[in-house]
């Protein structure tokens, strides 16, 4: 079970980082903050099927909150498999072509000329060239070696926090028994 929960909290952080690095760069903000919202969204409707079975007295009080996440995570399971690559994935895995391609195609609006397109090229040549970070999966130096990283780790942590102090869980410790 602690295996699950791990790997269910690194795709959780995974599926941020993939959402804003797919967004286009003048949405990414927006769509980062966006994907945080329904965070929230999603523990209301959740907190609603359960007071809603409170009324049962068999098992049916906890199977129907159990299937209905079910279902929307069978649904992102499912769909996942037909989710493009990250483009920094592709360059940093020696496809440096498809990662334009999908640069353009996304950032770019079918513009190959596109300055977004070559900022976030050279962005990634730099990025590992500097830091080879796609070789060393084990080294976590570059998340600490500057101001500016450091400040993310901050971001990320305190974004975290906030999302579990949400409150989600005094709704459903407060429901009627």
């Amino acid at each position: 079970m602690r295996l699950l929960q791990v790997w269910l909290l690194d795709e959780e952080a995974n599926c941020k980082v993939y959402i804003i690095e797919m967004s286009h760069p003048a949405y990414r903000g927006r769509l980062g903050g966006l994907y945080n919202c329904c965070y929230s969204v999603g523990g209301i409707t959740a907190s609603g099927a359960l007071r809603g079975a409170v009324k049962y007295n068999n098992n049916l009080a906890w199977l129907i909150p159990v299937w209905l996440q079910l279902i929307w995570s069978s649904v992102v399971v499912l769909s996942v498999w037909f989710f493009p690559e990250s483009p920094r994935w592709y360059y940093a895995h020696g496809n440096p072509e498809k990662a334009r391609n999908m640069l353009v195609k996304y950032h770019g609006q079918g513009n190959v000329d596109s300055p977004f397109v070559a900022l976030q090229m050279a962005e990634f040549e730099s990025e590992i060239r500097e830091n080879a970070s796609d070789k060393r999966f084990w080294d976590y130096r570059e998340l600490f070696n500057s101001r500016a990283s450091m400040y993310r780790i901050l971001c990320s942590c305190i974004v975290t926090v906030f999302a579990q102090w949400s409150g989600i869980l005094c709704k459903y410790e407060n429901l009627p028994r």
